[in-house]
């Protein structure tokens, strides 16, 4: 399996950059559907020929439509092969996501840091304030 860096530090996003469209496997039991390369749904098909007879595959749904502009992307992947790649796509995926949810911490921990700064200002002034009304006559 090639390797994709895991996200601690949000320095990631891996090596392994596979374009996304095939992402999401057809793997049993996970419920995912791949997406094939045009972007669409894959749909799940059966194979008529002598030697994969019966066999179900994911294919392009616009694989052969019957007019020239949708002849479809030839996407094609044997139902519950293990393709690590889309694997690898997927972890990338989500490591991406959890990069980013990193930096919007980051970015509140930031604000809050900043609106804790401007209470406590405000709280010396308003000792600083009371004080001064105290002691005046």
């Amino acid at each position: 399996m090639s390797q994709v860096n895991s996200c601690c530090s949000c320095t990631c996003l891996g090596n392994g950059n596979r374009g996304l469209s095939s992402a999401g496997g057809g793997w049993k039991g996970l419920g995912v559907t791949p997406i094939c390369r045009c972007g669409d749904v894959a749909v799940i098909r059966t194979a008529r020929t002598t030697r994969n007879a019966g066999k179900k595959f994911w294919g392009c749904p616009n694989f052969k439509r019957g007019n020239q502009e949708s002849v479809g992307c030839n996407y094609f992947k044997w139902s519950g092969e293990d393709d690590i790649d889309q694997r690898d796509g997927v972890i990338l995926s989500q490591n991406r996501e959890i990069c980013s949810l990193e930096k919007s911490i980051k970015l509140y921990e930031k604000w809050v840091k900043c609106l804790i700064g401007v209470v406590g200002v405000v709280v010396v002034l308003n000792i600083i304030l009371v004080s001064v009304l105290l002691k005046s006559p």
